[in-house]
């Protein structure tokens, strides 16, 4: 039995959200770390007390800024796995305006987020895969 075989009995919300999960809180921890690095030595005390991950909060970002803040390379992971880019560009619309507001990352929130993409009609990468499969037959 092959892995997609297999991963077509997971629920795919449950899917969805693990993967948007895992890259949202990367590309927050990302954007975190530029945060501090943009802050000048001298201020960066009370920073240090925060994680990367939650910086955004106590410094949102400006939208200006948020270009700068937030690397391309956040989502190098779900389009190496072939993820659709409808599904990568919600998860990058989510991360900013996580950023610029100020709010810490919430599951409900991202849940509410992938509601509004039709997950059904996603393809998950091993799907794209196995219908290339057929077609190449």
């Amino acid at each position: 039995m092959a892995i997609g075989e297999n991963m077509r009995e997971v629920d795919r919300l449950t899917l969805f959200t693990a993967v948007a999960e895992m890259a949202v809180l990367h590309a927050i921890e990302l954007a975190g770390d530029r945060i501090i690095r943009r802050v000048e030595r001298s201020s960066r005390g009370p920073l240090k007390e925060f994680k990367p991950i939650s910086v955004h909060v106590q410094r949102p970002v400006q939208h200006a800024q948020l270009d700068e803040i937030l690397p391309s390379a956040a989502w190098e992971i779900p389009t190496f796995l072939g993820f659709a880019e409808k599904f990568i560009e919600a998860l990058d619309e989510h991360t900013r305006i996580l950023l610029a507001a100020g709010l810490e990352f919430r599951r409900e929130d991202l849940v509410l987020t992938l509601s509004r993409l039709s997950l059904d009609s996603l393809p998950l990468p091993w799907e794209s895969l196995a219908r290339q499969g057929d077609q190449e037959r």
